[in-house]
């Protein structure tokens, strides 16, 4: 080995290094009741790996959206689909029935549309009466097509509850909209209500963002349990095949294990839940704390114990190291910490705890395992010569000496695989998609597949009519703008369905009419309007329309999930749609889709550019 000069440390790690070696039990022992401490929280530290947390706060356009919620009756909801050869069959739709009976029993559930809870118009002369479209359950082969050939001429139902082929249903569930731990219990409840069925033989696929929310903490939870003891026994084995030395291999055990342990500690003390961003934390806590700890075995010399003091020999090696490990630790401690001033709490989340994770590894190398060293004889645990020959320092020797050799084939090198990068960076593209979240075979990716193919999207678009004035879309002119402007929304690519209250007028008035096709279409009066609305009575229009008519929505799905695909339409949707707004009317584009496209577009920039109004545009 060469002996290598070493600057002159400064003062303070003089200091430092003095007091570790020479205070070993005591600094020890304290930071060892930091580390209970903090895993003493570790039982309330908790999972949500919620949609919500991957949004741009303070967003007007995500506000308005959360403000509809709570508005609106009908908001967040899921579907349980499924395919039968004769979804009109009386054992299927006595299924439908039995379920949906049972689902809206339930204590979490808000309302449940099917075949057989979905209100229907049916014309009687110059008059409609809205009952239930299935009651009972008829035997009747012929009532049962009459049933299927009403279900599938009633624009209401196509795509929504039934396929336009007939072979696929939903049973569609609404639901609170901050449900919490809640909303795995109900979708326990689901399955449990569904088992006696798929013991039958039936497939159903639960699709929807609280579907998916469960789905995600259950996989993170899965994950979590099988990839950590993998990552933490690579940990292990690689500081075993360098060092070959079973002590220092326990020390870094105990160091790695309680620097992930009290960052994880400190999440729960906070009440930060772990999320799909902050659980990155983990792997990230245990590579950097294995770094630091590789730093300090590396510098294990046998050469700096003279005379058996062992205090002395710690004290040199921390000399030598302490500053620079400290340096590389702040260092990237705040390029995490950065990350705080995000706008995506998940993302916040995430830089806040792997900073945290930095604070952690650096103490409990220097703090614990460092002091530790001394309970060892310096033969056991520092290095000799033979330790050169091994094949991490040949390589090392390797490199340094090809460096050395050819600086300028080296620096040429790195400066191509540089320009390569910054080439290969300008054509990144940021898609969130949470269907990717999952491998392909995961029950949950392939329910969302299944639903968008056979029924229609689950993502969601809303477009909201807002005026100060009550009443005001009870105004045909209104409505036939709302219907041009959902006919235009709906001629986009990506766009599969949309409904809105013009399409419940525009049923009203075919069923007045004595179900005339020729009649679909909206009322030409406002008194026609308002005499439909007295007749029809049923709460299904709380879904789209306020009481005071002041504010309505298209609610729109699409089949494009990524937030890239989900930018594409929503930009052609403004784009159609820009020359028939009312100025009088405070008409915006809000919904899931929106939310994922800002937060992509957030996380790539960390920018956003508002208008007056403070929205964000992507």
């Amino acid at each position: 080995m060469t002996d290598l000069p070493h600057p002159e440390p400064p003062l303070w790690v003089r200091f430092l290094a003095r007091l570790i070696s020479a205070r070993a039990f005591a600094t020890g022992l304290a930071i060892l009741a930091m580390g209970f401490f903090f895993c003493f929280h570790l039982p309330r530290l908790e999972n949500r790996p919620d949609v919500d947390d991957f949004i741009v706060e303070k967003d007007p356009d995500h506000l308005l959206a959360k403000q509809m919620e709570d508005v609106f009756s009908r908001d967040d909801f899921f579907l349980i689909v499924f395919q039968a050869p004769d979804v009109f069959a009386a054992p299927v739709l006595s299924m439908i029935k039995s379920i949906s009976d049972a689902v809206e029993n339930l204590e979490d559930v808000r309302d449940v549309v099917s075949l057989t809870h979905v209100n229907d118009m049916v014309g009687t002369g110059d008059d409609f009466v809205v009952d239930r479209f299935i009651g009972s359950v008829p035997s009747d082969p012929a009532a049962l097509r009459s049933l299927k050939e009403r279900a599938l001429a009633n624009p209401l139902f196509l795509k929504n509850i039934i396929s336009t082929d007939g072979d696929t249903t939903a049973i569609a569930v609404y639901v609170p909209n901050q449900m919490g731990e809640r909303r795995a219990a109900l979708m326990r409840e689901i399955r449990d209500i569904l088992a006696p069925w798929k013991a039958q033989g039936w497939e159903f696929h639960l699709a929807g963002w609280p579907v998916t929310n469960v789905a995600l903490v259950e996989a993170m939870d899965a994950d979590m349990k099988k990839f950590f003891p993998i990552s933490f026994v690579l940990v292990l084995a690689t500081t075993w095949w360098i060092f070959r030395n079973g002590r220092l291999l326990l020390l870094a055990g105990l160091s790695v294990t309680l620097t992930v342990a009290s960052t994880l500690g400190l999440a729960a003390f906070l009440k930060l839940p772990l999320n799909n961003a902050s659980a990155a934390v983990i792997p990230i806590v245990l590579a950097l704390a294995t770094a630091d700890l590789t730093h300090l075995f590396s510098h294990l010399d046998i050469r700096l114990v003279r005379g058996g003091d062992r205090r002395a020999a710690l004290r040199a090696v921390l000399e030598q190291i302490l500053f620079p490990c400290l340096l590389t630790s702040v260092n990237t401690a705040i390029g995490f910490a950065s990350l705080m001033w995000n706008r995506v709490p998940a993302i916040r989340d995430f830089g806040g705890l792997a900073a945290a994770g930095m604070f952690f590894e650096f103490l409990f190398t220097f703090g614990l395992a460092a002091p530790l060293l001394l309970v060892f004889k310096p033969e056991t645990v520092y290095r000799d010569e033979r330790h050169v020959e091994r094949a991490i320092p040949r390589f090392v020797r390797f490199v340094h000496h090809a460096v050395f050799r050819s600086p300028g084939r080296i620096l040429a090198l790195c400066l191509s695989l540089l320009a390569l990068g910054s080439w290969a960076s300008g054509r990144l593209l940021v898609d969130t998609d949470l269907t990717k979240y999952f491998w392909p075979s995961h029950p949950n990716r392939q329910a969302m597949v299944f639903v968008r193919e056979n029924l229609t999207g689950i993502n969601t678009l809303e477009i909201s009519f807002r005026s100060p004035d009550n009443n005001t879309f009870r105004d045909p002119a209104q409505l036939r703008r709302i219907e041009e402007i959902q006919k235009r929304a709906l001629s986009v690519p990506g766009v599969d369905t949309g409904f809105s209250v013009v399409d419940y007028l525009k049923e009203m008035n075919k069923s007045f009419h004595n179900e005339d096709p020729g009649r679909y279409r909206l009322p030409e009066t406002r008194a026609k309007v308002d005499q439909f609305l007295l007749l029809y009575g049923a709460d299904d229009l709380d879904e789209y329309v306020t009481p005071g008519w002041n504010w309505t929505r298209i609610r729109l799905r699409l089949v494009k999930n990524g937030s890239h695909e989900s930018k594409l339409v929503i930009e052609e949707v403004k784009k159609k749609i820009a020359d028939v707004l009312d100025p009088a009317v405070d008409t915006r584009v809000v919904g899931g889709a929106l939310d994922l496209a800002k937060t992509a577009h957030v996380l790539v920039t960390d920018q956003v550019h508002r208008d007056r109004a403070g929205r964000i545009h992507v």
